[in-house]
């Protein structure tokens, strides 16, 4: 059976964590390992994972960033807890998993999860089986695969992947043409020797960019037809304009990079559209953005 590296990114939220983690413990597929990877959280998340596996009798190492990552003989924990230096946003801590699973030859696959989510109990059975079948169609190069991602109440939010509008930089569950496709970040299956992300994006856009890394490195973007998690977003606000500081920042460094010449088209349209809405400080917000160095 093919061994799957699960990998769980914390920050700040040890009780969100735990939830993730026992639906990855309860999944019906056998061969996998659970590897959570703390963005150096300024509480005490770390310390309430533990007392969870503790309470649990859940076999458990901790790794701190820098350390040799690789497992010993006999060396079987169920969880390895790394401990990253320094919190530098969801590529950076995803790109610490990314590296133990690749500094142990035991995992043919990994799936990369954002901690709000929550698996159904047959996630990794399905998942595996459609990445199989895929894999076995296009033989000659390899696959990247998403999930399909449902609400609390069993609505479905998409189907494993996003469409980016060029010209406003939105992003949209169906396609507003014209678009880049790319597999939402919150839960991408793939296999162990996958390109690292960008640790220059720190949230926002990380997971376009990493679809534009993948694409570069020959790889097929597909989703799963079958399994599927569950994400709760109404918790998540995006009223503050220092978090929009944030995603200008992600956009900026994104268009430069992949549609130079889209850039200003962006910047008019959503100015235009945030001051119709009211949102003057965000409508200004990206005005500074523009012109500010990174």
């Amino acid at each position: 059976m093919q061994e799957i590296c699960v990998c769980i990114l914390n920050y700040n939220n040890s009780r969100l964590t735990v939830k993730c983690l026992e639906s990855v413990l309860s999944q019906r597929y056998e061969k996998f390992w659970l590897v959570i990877t703390d963005n150096a959280s300024t509480d005490d998340s770390v310390d309430s994972i533990k007392n969870y596996l503790d309470s649990k009798g859940i076999s458990y190492c901790i790794k701190t960033e820098g350390d040799d990552l690789t497992l010993q003989e006999g060396e079987s924990p169920e969880v390895v807890l790394i401990r990253s230096l320094k919190n530098g946003g969801f590529s950076y801590g995803s790109n610490r998993s990314i590296a133990f699973v690749q500094a142990n030859n035991r995992f043919s696959h990994m799936l990369l999860l954002n901690n709000d989510v929550i698996l159904e109990d047959h996630f990794l059975s399905d998942i595996m089986q459609d990445y199989n079948a895929e894999a076995e169609a296009n033989p000659d190069r390899p696959l990247a695969m998403g999930a399909i991602e449902k609400g609390p109440g069993g609505n479905t939010h998409h189907t494993g992947v996003h469409f980016l509008n060029i010209p406003t930089g939105l992003v949209f569950a169906s396609p507003l043409l014209p678009s880049f496709r790319y597999i939402v970040g919150a839960c991408l299956f793939l296999p162990a020797d996958a390109p690292i992300m960008d640790e220059k994006y720190f949230l926002y856009y990380d997971d376009a960019e990493y679809a534009k890394i993948l694409l570069r490195n020959n790889f097929i973007l597909r989703t799963t037809a079958r399994a599927s998690y569950i994400h709760d977003t109404g918790s998540t606000t995006r009223n503050d304009p220092q978090l929009y500081r944030i995603i200008f920042r992600s956009m900026k460094r994104f268009y430069k990079k992949n549609y130079p010449m889209a850039y200003p088209l962006v910047i008019l349209l959503r100015f235009l559209l945030d001051t119709a809405r009211g949102r003057f400080s965000i409508a200004s917000e990206i005005i500074r953005s523009s012109f500010r160095k990174e």
